[in-house]
């Protein structure tokens, strides 16, 4: 009888719905984009508040001294729909606060009314840019990086107009928390809410910080990198170089304060920022340092350990300007055959390896056929000269150039001796007649001296000018040597000469 009684009893439950339910299938957790999806849609519905209203026609219409205009909306066309779509956005407390009686919306003949106009938005805002993070079970932070951009002139004590850039980013944190009714923002902000005040927003008048109190020696690493994105010209020299001797100091916090700036909105503003030069700066500094220096910042490549994947992103943005820069750089370094010639003079291309000279330069040295070796202009006839212990000499002497050369028993023609007048000649480290004797020496810091016009050798058939004095480049060993004639502080003739044959 017992056992009769359980199993009736085990029935009954069963029947009545008392026993252990099917298991509910878990609502499927949010994403990080099913949270950026949601914001992108409050900030919709915040702005109707905030920034301008939703769309109206233009039939005004008083009530009770204000004027409105008709929404024209195909969802929303009641304060209930509207009510419904904030709510569905904002916990209750943000809802209850944009419903207020001061929401600039109403309904009149059963038609929703908006007082309309809009604000305007923030001129200093170039963008903004979100992201989520999931805080707890119940709680994902919204985080919205607003970068300003703002350039304008004012007119300095010196008379001239000077840039004046407003640059950096402010930052807002929202919350999104499950609630009863599901996901709600409990806090929000303009979709404009850029904060000028903020500590990493930097208003930066570059005649004043640099010319005047030199301020920018003193800059956060993030201030220095905001002033670079404007920076051009003077203003720029010696901040880059600042910000490539605090990479060897800091090489982490560089990286850091560059990974802010790479891949921002500034990025697609084109010229005449180009933010791939301050992100790879300390590279491009690199490369034109000592060989000692260079050792130093491989060095610190090697060494320093970047704190995130884009600090690391920079990193290798700055080694592949340095390798690049360095490359280009030896690629183009004038060999010292190459430093004894003049041009620009336009030659038919050739490839004569024995002699490759710079584009557009005659150089001292064998040449590629005969004269005048596909130089369209050296116009002058050769003259036959003594002077040559290797081969037939000859002279050729036109305006403003002449020169020297023989021709060898083997039948080619080789260059012993250039001589210009001509100040749109120059040599390939771009000295000219006209120039001064700072500017030669400038030039040529090394291998250089001075000498009176009385002791200058004749080192060609072709006689130096008459002059107060010469700088003379002479690099040994070897026999080649650049004759800059002064006179009166002023560069008068320019002579390439391979002494060997002199």
């Amino acid at each position: 009888m017992e056992c009769i009684r359980s199993i009736l009893l085990a029935a009954s439950l069963l029947l009545t719905g008392c026993g252990t339910a099917p298991a509910q299938e878990a609502p499927a957790e949010l994403t990080a984009k099913d949270v950026l999806d949601a914001y992108v849609q409050a900030a919709q519905v915040y702005d109707w508040f905030d920034l301008r209203s939703l769309p109206t026609g233009s039939e005004a219409v008083e009530a009770d001294g204000e004027i409105y205009y008709p929404v024209e909306s195909s969802d929303i066309t009641s304060l209930a729909d509207l009510e419904a779509r904030v709510r569905e956005c904002f916990a209750p407390e943000l809802a209850d606060a944009l419903l207020s009686g001061d929401s600039g919306y109403r309904e009149i003949d059963g038609r929703l009314f908006s007082a309309g106009g809009a604000r305007g938005q923030n001129i200093y805002l170039l963008a903004k840019t979100m992201d989520a993070t999931q805080s707890d079970r119940d709680h994902w932070t919204v985080t919205v990086t607003f970068w300003a951009d703002f350039l304008d002139e004012a007119v300095q004590d010196d008379g001239h107009s000077h840039t004046v850039a407003t640059t950096g980013y402010s930052q807002s944190v929202l919350d999104y928390a499950r609630t009863e009714d599901g996901w709600r923002f409990t806090s929000f902000c303009s979709s404009d809410g850029l904060d000028l005040d903020t500590e990493t927003v930097y208003t930066i008048d570059y005649y004043q910080d640099f010319e005047v109190t030199g301020a920018w020696r003193d800059y956060s690493d993030w201030k220095l990198v905001c002033y670079l994105i404007y920076a051009d010209g003077a203003y720029a020299e010696a901040p880059f170089d600042l910000l490539y001797q605090r990479f060897l100091e800091r090489p982490e916090d560089i990286l850091d304060a560059l990974a802010l700036l790479d891949n921002t909105p500034y990025r697609q503003k084109g010229p005449p920022i180009n933010i791939d030069t301050v992100v790879a700066g300390p590279g491009y500094s690199a490369a034109w340092r000592s060989p000692d220096e260079q050792a130093q910042f491989e060095a610190v490549l090697e060494t320093c350990r970047p704190r995130s994947k884009a600090a690391q992103a920079v990193l290798e943005k700055i080694r592949a300007a340095y390798e690049s820069m360095t490359a280009d750089m030896a690629s183009s370094q004038i060999s010292p055959e190459q430093e004894f010639a003049l041009g620009p003079l336009t030659a038919e291309e050739t490839d004569f390896s024995g002699n490759q000279p710079l584009p557009g330069m005659l150089q001292l040295g064998m040449q590629d056929g005969a004269y005048p070796w596909g130089y369209e202009q050296l116009t002058a006839v050769p003259q036959t000269c003594e002077g040559s212990d290797f081969g037939q000499s000859w002279t050729a002497e036109q305006d403003g150039l002449a020169l020297q050369y023989f021709t060898a028993d083997d039948g080619h023609d080789y260059l012993v001796a250039l001589l210009t007048t001509d100040p749109a000649l120059s040599t390939p480290r771009g000295v000219r007649c006209g120039d001064s004797a700072a500017a030669v020496q400038e030039a040529y810091p090394e291998d250089l001296t001075e000498q009176d016009a009385d002791t200058l050798p004749t080192v060609s058939l072709l006689p130096l000018p008459d002059c107060d004095s010469a700088w003379v480049y002479h690099p040994t060993p070897g026999f080649c040597r650049i004759f800059f004639c002064m006179k009166e502080d002023t560069v008068t003739a320019i002579q390439a000469v391979n002494g060997i044959d002199g």
